[in-house]
């Protein structure tokens, strides 16, 4: 049997004890306070294998995770779809992300069945704004509303089933890299690193890209580098389209990035 410890022996175990707690508070209390998520989202945002709608020339970029049984979602989609409308060079990216269950997927593989037909934005405005529960008869109402061909969209989906549940389950992927917990959240390409446990609206977002405008070593509100091949050479015009934006859409949610 091994020997007790003696008293010298103890203290100094005891001293290698919390001299590795303190070591670990001081890491813990040095660690950067968000995640970098840069490369992650400009993949999401430049891989061109989601559904798109706005000007090709946009001057901000938006990837939109969202599932039609999110209450959030639709109380978003409002102020989201005024604020695009009215500044008029936003490009928005659908990425359906079905966490609500077997009807959101339904939802949203009937949705990606119909960008086939030129229709998603159509279907995806019918789906946000439609209050019923979500079965076939409703997507059906959904489709033909938008000005699609229900029988058209249920024979393509079933001939491409395995891409369409792999095109969501990469949009889950997508989310979870970059740190989302949920729906609604829009990834704008502006600034990618936020603190962690917070919030940011779409009203912080783009004070970061005129405050990158200003100072292009860094956004305040998130402590961190924007990237600088974004402030735009046209940035003095674009301040006003940029102040309607914030007033009519504070409410939307871009990014909760909890850091683990």
């Amino acid at each position: 049997m091994p020997e007790p410890l003696n008293r010298r022996q103890a203290v100094g175990l005891g001293a290698v004890v919390v001299a590795g707690w303190a070591v670990a508070q001081v890491l813990r209390r040095t660690a950067p306070i968000g995640r970098d998520v840069g490369p992650t989202a400009d993949l999401i945002l430049t891989s061109g294998n989601s559904p798109e709608q706005g000007p090709a020339d946009a001057t901000l970029r938006v990837a939109v995770f969202t599932d039609y049984r999110c209450p959030a979602c639709r109380h978003a989609f409002h102020a989201l779809e005024e604020a695009v409308e009215r500044d008029g060079k936003v490009r928005v990216i659908y990425k359906d992300w079905p966490i609500f269950g077997p009807p959101s997927e339904r939802a949203a593989s009937i949705a990606l069945a119909c960008a086939e037909q030129g229709i998603y934005p159509a279907i995806y405005r019918q789906l946000m704004t439609d209050s019923r529960i979500i079965d076939d008869d409703m997507l059906r109402d959904a489709v033909t509303s938008a000005g699609g061909d229900w029988q058209r969209a249920t024979t393509w989906l079933a001939l491409h089933a395995e891409v369409v549940a792999a095109r969501l389950r990469a949009n889950g992927q997508e989310a979870y890299s970059i740190c989302l917990t949920g729906t609604p959240a829009i990834l704008p390409d502006v600034c990618w690193r936020w603190e962690r446990s917070r919030q940011v609206t779409l009203n912080g977002c783009l004070r970061g890209r005129e405050r990158t405008a200003d100072d292009p070593g860094g956004c305040k509100h998130d402590r961190t580098p924007c990237r600088k091949k974004l402030v735009s050479r046209h940035r003095q015009d674009r301040r006003s389209r940029l102040e309607t934006i914030k007033r009519r859409s504070s409410e939307v949610i871009l990014l909760s990035c909890i850091s683990q």
